[in-house]
């Protein structure tokens, strides 16, 4: 810089010297003369450069949550402060809410019944439907045997017969019985499926009505059968086939794994009432979901807090985001991962980033494609809400370009001089992309090779007569 500010004053020097000279001997002479300022060209060239986008946007923290209770309650206790860094998982608040407790722990008693359930229908429904079968067929043989024995008179033997037969009924309606009320109550509850429910009935049902046929059949033997009670044993007999005939279509077609997936829905069903309790009961307790610093925390012991209420947030800004919308002529390049060079002024420091998004779909109201820019946040200097610029670096492109230096500002507009048959040609040009020595110039007025003015070109008119030197 500060050889290029001696070679301007050189230039311009001799430009004195040499305009001086040339008015003096005109003075001399008499004559009128024109004005001839010392120049150096350089000749306009294409290079190949990075397409620079430039941009501005806000510094947002690439994570930050904002933490609702969903359940709501009173706040039994506040373990952080804000702005104090927390790790994820760490507790923050303490609820209390005893709806949310009280469904939690109904919930998981229903789900641990439902589990022994399906455990226990899986392990026995098969085993308790052929015992079934074997006690339909005893009920049916001791119907027909009553019948008999009615019918051709009974012998000490067959009385023995018909009184064990009693008690063998009895005993096992009393087991049928103690299983159907123990199940009845499990219905009723919805604790088990209705399909197993009316399988146990009517193994209870049966073997009701087989001690029954038994008590009756040995009374009969006991007093002698008249006609009606023979007509009754029959019945018993019929009651006592419609009973095996159905239990063995049960077996036959292996009902026990209708039962066995009635018990697994109503397991899952309660499994997953139970889930959801058990989180409710958990979220009582809230804790943080990312690592980061506190803020927004504004809750005391005591208060009552709504559903659906934000608690406070967590801000992790080891890393931050840019969110910049890109026109149809700027998206095209942009890559994930091209490079980009984020500074922030109001920290004084320049930070490498990368492109981290891009929305393949413009915003229907701005026309825009949203994109989005990473970079750490070294030193955690940038707080959220500073305003970042950001150069993205999206592919290369061959342009026309001159020493930074050429261009000349002027009303808000950008103009370069080329020089043409020892005269300088003012010409306004549009600027392109850049690096740290050259800048791209746009203009029908230029092609590569044309004589580009980069000293002297400060004091010069349109049209100034000039004189080039190496």
């Amino acid at each position: 810089m500060k050889n290029i500010k001696k070679i301007l004053i050189g230039v311009m020097a001799i430009n004195l010297l040499f305009v001086y000279g040339c008015g003096k001997n005109a003075k001399k002479e008499g004559v009128k003369t024109e004005k001839i300022v010392v120049v150096r060209t350089v000749e306009l060239k294409k290079m190949e450069l990075s397409k620079r986008i430039e941009v501005g946007a806000e510094a947002k923290p690439f994570k930050e949550v904002v933490q609702i209770t969903e359940t709501g309650g009173d706040v039994k206790k506040v373990d952080t402060i804000n702005g104090r860094w927390v790790k994820e998982g760490e507790t923050i608040v303490e609820l209390e809410n005893t709806q949310i407790e009280a469904s939690y722990m109904q919930a998981k008693a229903a789900y641990l019944n439902a589990k022994a359930n399906y455990e226990r229908t899986e392990k026995f429904a098969k085993d308790q439907l052929l015992n079934r079968l074997a006690q339909a067929r005893f009920a049916l043989t001791s119907a027909k045997m009553n019948l008999e024995k009615v019918t051709k008179g009974a012998r000490q033997e067959d009385l023995d017969r018909a009184t064990y037969g009693v008690e063998t009924a009895k005993k096992n309606y009393e087991v049928m019985k103690s299983t159907y009320e123990k199940n009845k109550k499990l219905y009723e509850k919805k604790l088990i499926s209705e399909q197993a429910f009316l399988n146990i009935e009517n193994g209870y049902k049966s073997s009701e009505n087989g001690y029954k046929s038994a008590k009756k059949g040995l009374e009969l033997l006991k007093k002698g059968a008249q006609v009606e009670d023979r007509n009754t044993l029959k019945e018993a007999v019929k009651n006592a086939e419609d009973g095996y005939n159905l239990t063995k279509k049960m077996v036959d077609g292996k009902s026990w794994k209708y039962d066995i997936q009635a018990a697994k829905s109503g397991y899952i069903q309660a499994e997953a009432m139970y889930k959801l309790a058990k989180k409710n009961y958990n979220d009582l307790t809230v804790k943080a979901k990312i690592s980061g610093v506190v803020i927004n925390l504004d809750l005391k012991e005591k208060n009552r807090v709504n559903p659906m209420t934000p608690l406070f947030r967590i801000v992790n800004n080891d890393d931050m985001v840019l969110e910049v919308g890109l026109a149809e002529s700027e998206i095209e390049g942009v890559q994930k991962f091209n490079k980009v060079r984020v500074k922030v002024k109001a920290v004084n420091s320049e930070y490498e980033g990368q492109v981290y998004e891009i929305n393949p779909a413009a915003d229907p109201k701005t026309k825009k494609f949203k994109v989005k820019i990473k970079f750490k946040n070294v030193g955690h200097k940038i707080k959220k809400g500073m305003f970042a610029n950001a150069i993205i670096l999206a592919g290369k492109h061959e342009a026309l370009v001159v020493p930074k230096a050429a261009t000349v500002v002027e009303n808000l507009s950008t103009y370069i001089f080329k020089e043409e048959e020892n005269r300088a040609e003012k010409i306004k040009v549009k600027l392109g992309d850049s690096n740290d020595r050259y800048q791209e110039i746009i203009s029908d007025n230029i092609s590569e090779g044309d004589k580009i003015i980069v000293e002297g070109q400060f004091i010069l008119n349109d049209k100034d007569k000039v004189k080039e030197v190496k």
